[in-house]
């Protein structure tokens, strides 16, 4: 038997990432299903009609698994998503979203000249995250925590 077996099947432990999604509404958090998130945010006519008109606070935890059980997050991510009157995500929100976070990197590509500051993607990057991230609380961190590990 050679690492990463098991003895009882001799197949290979698996170890895998699973992505788990939370909407947060003050003290109340609502697991969202992968899948259903995944329509909604590629626009496959997913529709939260209970988030209509609204911008939510969105955390997105990445779980490291160890043969399907828990083994520790990985990151979370907190955004805002922007709804639109009828449930779905905001087709110009998610433009603009899209666009500062492609400003944002362009800091990182070869300027023109070293002496020259470029505050463009400065900018972005303060506009991106005005306008589409959040900052949990200690105990909405914890509760978001746990609930991932679950």
């Amino acid at each position: 038997m050679t690492a990463g077996e098991s003895a009882d099947d001799n197949s290979p432990f698996q170890m895998s990432v699973s992505v788990r999604v939370f909407f947060v509404d003050g003290s109340r958090i609502t697991r969202i299903p992968t899948r259903r998130f995944e329509r909604l945010w590629f626009g496959d006519h997913e529709t939260m009609l209970e988030c209509a008109g609204r911008r939510v606070c969105c955390a997105t935890a990445y779980v490291e698994l160890y043969d399907r059980q828990p083994l520790g997050v990985l990151q979370i991510e907190y955004m805002i998503l922007a709804f639109d009157s009828d449930g779905r995500l905001n087709a110009s929100a998610r433009r603009r979203q899209k666009m500062l976070a492609l400003e944002s990197v362009s800091g990182n590509l070869p300027r023109l000249s070293e002496s020259v500051v470029e505050i463009g993607p400065r900018l972005a990057v303060k506009r991106y995250r005005d306008e589409f991230k959040w900052k949990p609380t200690d105990e909405q961190a914890r509760t978001i925590l746990a609930l991932a590990l679950r």
